[in-house]
């Protein structure tokens, strides 16, 4: 029989595969008693492998259609089962939509053949309903052949301004909404927390715990009663700091997702206030102006927004959000290509404003689970698992020890029965061995470990939500840094403006007091006006570059301001006013457009208006290379200017201007768009701004490399002033030559040869996306090896630089402020957030000092869990297998250990040592010499005497005692 086996999400991490089930009756009765028989034994192996299951309980179906249950392979090769349903679609525009897009979405992989061949996806037009499954929060649907599958798509999936905007007069209908909500359900982002004794249970029923159980029970019964209860007491203790620790998080991210607010919705043509959790896709909603949290995901149709998105990017500074107008009709809409004119679930609407007193309004596209916030939430609740050899070799070694168990438990069996002894001496005697060679208090003894250092990071004020990281830190080997915010202040300062000289046609005007300019200067008014700052509570707020800037100026700021000839009230959402001139005149100039900073992009603009002139006037500002590009002529010494500026460690903008038809009316001006403006600019001149190193940074460098750990720079800045921070803080040696890949030219007609010790490598973004696509392995081992500074690099590419990094077989750390930093910090083996704010939940360490000494700390106190483990591993090991062996020579000799002195001994001695080794702190700093990661090797697990590994990882000292000392 053919099994139909559906592959989704092909290529990326969060591939799976599905199976079709059906429940086989005759099969589950049989189990059922026979699980009665085993008192519930034969229920557990199932419980551990939902694949034995669905073996052992369903039957393969050919057809997903036929199904009852699906068994989901991700893959990491983890297993789920989830039960398939019928889901009705009433609404007649859902339907469409389906229709629409759901062609083409799916990859189908039969068992029988390893090739793939793409399945156009149907649904069944007469009975309006389609199958459906969940898993991790997402809803997936089945086609009507059962030959494809495919995520449920987002209503924000392609749309464009028409479709967005369809409703915008009216709203839904009532009917219409209680149709979409069928389908969508309500806007909760809902959990489900698992309660105490839920966690409780599944925690017991952990196989440790459970051979602990089976072990006490030997033990109680041979009358060892101390020791017993001694594990007893340590096991509840373990137990119980593992559900404090679950609970704890739970509680996170149950906070996180709470908060339900009133917001006036279009329905009907009917604008009414409604609870923000009945809000469905496709709801018209009024942003108020005072402002307001959202729960869900939106597209700006009218007026404009100040944003604050911290919950998101880790950034406080005010984000402005723009209406998506009919200039992208053409475009099809993309949460991540768009976001200047999304509104996020999670963030908080500072304030909105609206035109010719009209309504700010905005189209629901996305709630629940499918939002910015849900995606946030689902990455917690499911995050990648973790790889590392300490944990697997635990296992092996454990699995090992079953083993030698085994061979114990026939021996001893064999030699009481020749001996004729008691049936409850045959029974006891071999038993009891098992529970000699495998060590039960091993969980108990690691996790006191972890609970040691899991305090001594708090009195460092670094907060963990991820005990096990601790261990993965101690295997660290080379470290990624954020730049500005992470290495450097994130409050820069304002240098100078660097103005052309018209006569000569270079960059040489340096003007520390820009205020001196002439007020109708466009360097005056691209200084004062091209920026997306707003009042709010009568303060001006904004990204800080911009503040710098505005206040350097000497202008003034006001919100909706009058001017005299113009009246700016209905297009205009601020007004700059320069302050006076000799003759006492000011200017007034009217922000009519505002096109904020996009990180891909690399640049802002504003479209504004003077009221003494009879035209428009256009200022970007941005990067220096973006900037150049838009530019009909440049400076000549544009290049050594900026390379100048950049190589002493200054920040760097480029300012460009133009003025505009005088035909293009006032009502065209929200309708043009970027890309009909950026041309033929006129290059204005440099900004330059100077960024200081944090104090903790250079220090935090050497270290890092004194212990041989490597570090890189991954920065969104210009490559230059990325360099020059980086030969600041040590990253790059300050007698090392830099060579520099600025564009794909750069790494085509690269030819690795021999490269020597003293040469670094620099990359930009676009350097970085032409190495990725050439699939050269050996090219990319070359990169990586040697380049120390990535600049110019989008959030996605920090993601990319941080899996190629792990690829190649390396354990990374990320550490960033939060901001953009959010992907890396989730992909890293350790992310270190230097914000606390909610995007910090997704890193499992947050240091409340913000300052990469952190990082320094981490490691060192990762090296000392890490020794502090094997050694606790080798200790409890050595034990055991001393123990297995006298147990089973004194066996021979018909003789057995006294109770009272063995129980005490058990109870006292290696408990003892397990704290001692927990207690052990780290070194002043780390050493050079990394500590093993590999648990499974005889040359370190059976060494006699004290481990000499543990002095050069970076620990005070280890106890662990000689094999002679333990046979004493």
């Amino acid at each position: 029989m053919t099994v139909t086996k559906l592959r989704l999400h092909q290529n990326t991490e969060h591939e799976f595969s599905i199976k079709g089930y059906r429940l086989n009756y005759v099969s589950t009765v049989l189990y059922s008693i026979f699980a009665v028989v085993t008192l519930g034994l034969a229920v557990l192996p199932l419980y551990w492998k939902p694949n034995w299951l669905m073996f052992i309980l369903f039957t393969p179906c050919e057809s997903l259609l036929i199904s009852s249950d699906v068994l989901i392979e991700d893959a990491y090769k983890r297993y789920s089962r989830r039960r398939l349903f019928k889901l009705s679609i009433r609404s007649e525009n859902i339907w469409k939509f389906l229709h629409e897009k759901l062609s083409n979405d799916s990859i189908l992989e039969t068992s029988t053949s390893v090739s793939t061949d793409s399945v156009p996806f149907s649904l069944d037009e007469s009975s309006r309903g389609v199958l459906c499954f969940t898993y991790q929060k997402t809803t997936y649907v089945i086609s009507n052949d059962g030959l494809s599958a495919s995520k449920f798509p987002s209503l924000a999936t392609g749309l464009t301004t028409s479709e967005a905007s369809a409703n915008v007069k009216q709203g839904l209908s009532l009917d219409e909404v209680a149709k979409r909500r069928e389908v969508f359900g309500s806007n909760e982002i809902d959990i489900n927390p698992k309660s105490v004794f839920t966690l409780f249970v599944q925690e017991c029923l952990h196989p440790f715990y459970l051979f602990q159980l089976f072990s006490v029970t030997v033990w109680f019964v041979d009358e060892y009663y101390y020791y017993s209860a001694c594990i007893v007491v340590l096991s509840v203790l373990s137990i119980g700091w593992a559900l404090y620790m679950t609970c704890s998080q739970q509680k996170k991210v149950v906070k996180m997702t709470k908060g339900d607010h009133v917001i006036d919705v279009l329905r009907d043509g009917v604008l009414g206030s409604v609870w923000q959790r009945e809000l469905v896709p496709g709801d018209i909603v009024s942003i108020p102006q005072n402002g307001c949290m959202l729960t869900f995901d939106s597209l700006l149709l009218t007026g404009s927004c100040i944003v604050n998105e911290c919950m998101l990017t880790g950034e406080s500074v005010p984000v402005t959000k723009t209406t998506f107008t009919s200039a992208h009709v053409h475009s099809l809409y993309s949460p991540k290509y768009h976001t200047k004119f999304t509104l996020f679930s999670g963030t908080s609407v500072l304030q909105s404003r609206s035109y010719s007193n009209d309504r700010c309004y905005a189209v629901v596209i996305n709630t629940g689970f499918y939002t910015m916030k849900g995606e946030l939430i689902r990455s917690i609740l499911y995050p990648k698992p973790m790889s590392f050899r300490l944990f697997f070799d635990a296992i092996m070694f454990v699995l090992f020890l079953v083993g030698v168990s085994m061979i114990g438990f026939v021996y001893t069996l064999v030699l009481m029965i020749n001996r004729q002894v008691d049936v409850a001496e045959i029974i006891l005697r071999p038993l009891d061995i098992i529970t000699i060679a495998v060590p039960p208090a091993l969980p108990a003894a690691l996790n006191i470990g972890m609970v040691f250092a899991q305090r001594r990071l708090k009195r460092w004020k670094i907060f963990c939500i991820s005990p096990r990281r601790i261990d993965v830190a101690g295997s660290i080997n080379v470290v990624c840094f954020d730049k500005t915010g992470t290495l450097t202040e994130d409050d820069m300062e304002f240098k100078n403006a660097v103005t052309v000289d018209k006569s000569t046609n270079f960059v040489s005007n340096e003007v520390t007091d820009v205020k001196s300019i002439s007020n109708e200067s466009p360097v005056s008014v691209g200084l004062s006006a091209c920026h997306t700052l707003t009042k709010i509570d009568g303060k001006i707020v904004g990204d800080p570059m911009d503040l710098k800037l505005f206040l350097a100026s000497g202008w003034s700021y006001a919100e909706q301001g009058t001017g005299t000839g113009f009246d700016y009230e209905s297009l205009a959402p601020s007004v700059v006013t320069s302050p006076k001139d000799r003759t006492g005149k000011t200017v007034d100039i009217a922000i009519v457009r505002q096109f904020p900073f996009s990180s891909e992009m690399q640049r802002m603009a504003v479209i504004v208006r003077d009221e003494k002139k009879d035209h428009f006037e256009f200022f970007l500002k941005g990067s220096p290379e973006k900037v150049a590009q838009l530019c009909t002529k440049l400076p000549g010494n544009f290049s050594q200017s900026l390379e100048f500026y950049a190589n002493n460690g200054y920040r760097v903008l480029a300012l460009a201007y133009k003025p505009l038809d005088t035909r293009l009316a006032w009502h065209k001006v929200h309708k043009v768009t970027l890309g009909e403006l950026e041309s033929g600019l006129e290059f204005l001149g440099f900004l330059v701004f100077h960024n200081k190193l944090k104090k903790a940074s250079s220090p935090v460098i050497h270290r890092l490399q004194e212990a041989d750990i490597r570090s890189i720079m991954v920065t969104g800045d210009n490559i230059a002033t990325a360099i020059a921070v980086a030969r600041g803080c040590s990253i790059i040696r300050k007698a090392m030559k830099v060579k520099v890949f600025y564009q794909k030219e750069d790494v085509l007609n690269f030819f690795p040869r021999h490269i020597s010790s003293d040469t670094a490598f620099a990359c930009t973004g676009d350097a970085f996306s032409a190495l990725k696509s050439l699939n050269d392995e050996f090219l990319i081992a070359v990169f990586l090896k040697h380049t120390c500074v990535f600049a110019r690099m989008t959030p996605d590419q920090k993601a990319e630089l941080v899996e190629l990094l792990q690829k190649s077989g390396l354990f990374v750390g990320m550490c960033g402020d939060g901001a953009n930093d959010c992907g890396a910090l989730k992909l890293a083996h350790v992310g270190i957030s230097l914000s606390e704010l909610e995007a910090s939940a997704a890193a499992p360490f947050t240091s409340a000092i913000p300052d990469v000494s952190c990082v320094d700390k981490l490691i060192r106190e990762g090296r000392a869990s890490l020794v502090n483990s094997f050694a606790t591993f080798k200790f409890m090991g050595l034990y055991s297998m001393i123990q297995f062996t006298s147990i089973v020579i004194l066996y021979w000799y018909e003789s057995t250990p006294g109770r009272s002195p063995v129980s005490l001994y058990r109870s006292g001695h290696h408990h003892i040592a397990d704290v001692d080794h927990g207690r052990n702190g780290s070194e002043p700093h780390p050493v050079q010499v990394s500590p093993t990661g590999e648990t499974v090797q005889c040359c370190y697990l059976f060494v006699a005497g004290d481990c000499h590994c543990c002095t050069v990882c970076g620990t005070d000292h280890i106890s662990i005692h000689s094999p002679s000392v333990l046979l004493v």
